[in-house]
């Protein structure tokens, strides 16, 4: 799972894939400093759209919250993505911000942009949240929770990528053209299993030789879940806590200490 992300990229950087190297112009470089953003803003987010050759990519702002192709103005969006009552009773929200790994070709929302359509999401850290058990006065474990947010990064890179599909979504009555994206999950491994302790979910993070891979065209559908279930190595994620109001925060990422909570097992 993720639903919060984050984007800073130092000055005079180039977004590297193997072989392929993108300056950033003095507008991408400013587009690509989001301390935070929560994908239920439905906002524009930096990702690398690949070539149909997939032999080059270019840093596209597509929305994220997938869109899925039967859904055709804003106002079937916002009902798909808000839920909605009519005469049949309550429709709850469908969440696309995420598409499962492990059920992408099951899902008529995901399975078209899983096999033709990937994408590779920036990060330089996104937030999850730790549950905690939480002792009432009488020293007796509730079921309630105490919930401590975190930042996850990759230490050493000021970015990496996740794995990403897309729609493109056309609204039929004004014309809107846009892309739209989600972020592919996978079983939480390493740290993440301590730190989104409840679902043990996690974005799908690659190395970069991996992230090239993903983008090419004419994967088998084997191939694609062997890429999004194949294990990053433990060392290549951290993470620490960072403050309750972290999302209001100037700098969210920054660290917090809570004397209460156990460190991670790293």
């Amino acid at each position: 799972m993720c639903v919060a992300n984050s984007i800073q990229m130092p000055r005079k950087q180039y977004l590297r894939l193997k072989e392929i190297l993108k300056e950033l112009t003095r507008l991408e470089y400013e587009r690509l400093q989001i301390p935070f953003q929560s994908g239920f803003d439905y906002r524009e987010w930096p990702v690398l759209k690949p070539s149909p050759d997939g032999m080059d990519v270019n840093l596209s702002f597509m929305e994220w919250g997938l869109i899925p192709s039967f859904i055709h103005t804003r106002a079937d969006a916002e009902k798909f993505r808000k839920g909605y009552k009519d005469e049949r009773g309550y429709h709850p929200p469908r969440l696309t911000l995420n598409a499962i790994g492990e059920e992408m070709f099951d899902k008529t929302s995901f399975k078209d942009a899983a096999r033709n359509r990937r994408c590779l999401v920036l990060s330089s850290g996104f937030f999850e949240w730790r549950h905690m058990p939480k002792t009432g006065k009488s020293g007796k474990v509730l079921k309630q929770t105490d919930t401590y947010p975190y930042c996850v990064f990759m230490p050493g890179h000021n970015y990496f990528y996740m794995a990403g599909i897309y729609q493109p979504f056309t609204d039929t009555e004004t014309g809107e053209l846009i892309d739209t994206f989600a972020i592919v999950t996978k079983k939480a491994i390493g740290i993440m299993e301590q730190v989104h302790n409840i679902k043990k979910r996690m974005p799908v993070i690659f190395t970069e030789e991996d992230a090239r891979r993903w983008i090419l065209p004419n994967l088998t559908d084997e191939e694609i879940l062997e890429l999004v279930n194949k294990d990053l190595h433990k060392a290549y994620l951290d993470a620490h806590p960072v403050a309750k109001d972290f999302r209001t925060s100037p700098h969210p990422s920054a660290e917090v200490m809570y004397t209460e909570l156990p460190a991670l097992v790293k």
